[in-house]
């Protein structure tokens, strides 16, 4: 019994893995469609980061956890959020440059 008070509350990451599954979700495909048609400098990261903080930072408030643990824990979701985005957008652009000289995913995967 006494292992498991060491388990601790699993509210705030469970929410926390489903809020980065939405907003990772939304923002990835952002973050590819805009790199793919236009180009890597119009990459909107620190917009969509900015977003998932402040929409994070809402429902954290309506449910009441305003600590500074669950601050910390909201900007984790943003950094999360923001490192899938920039990996999505870098993706979209290596697979364009890739289609534009006329190699195939596999090739640039393996290198040749």
């Amino acid at each position: 019994m006494a292992a498991l008070k060491l388990i601790p509350v699993l509210n705030v990451p469970i929410l926390g893995a489903i809020l980065i599954i939405i907003f990772g979700f939304l923002f990835v495909t952002v973050s590819s469609r805009l790199t793919g048609e236009i180009g890597s400098s119009s990459n909107p990261i620190s917009g969509m980061t900015v977003a998932t903080l402040l929409l994070t930072c809402l429902v954290f408030l309506f449910f009441g956890w305003t600590g500074p643990h669950d601050r910390v824990a909201a900007l984790m979701i943003a950094a999360v959020v923001c490192v899938a985005s920039s990996n999505g957008g870098t993706t979209s652009q290596d697979l364009k440059t890739g289609f534009l000289v006329g190699a195939t995913p596999r090739s640039q995967q393996i290198g040749c």
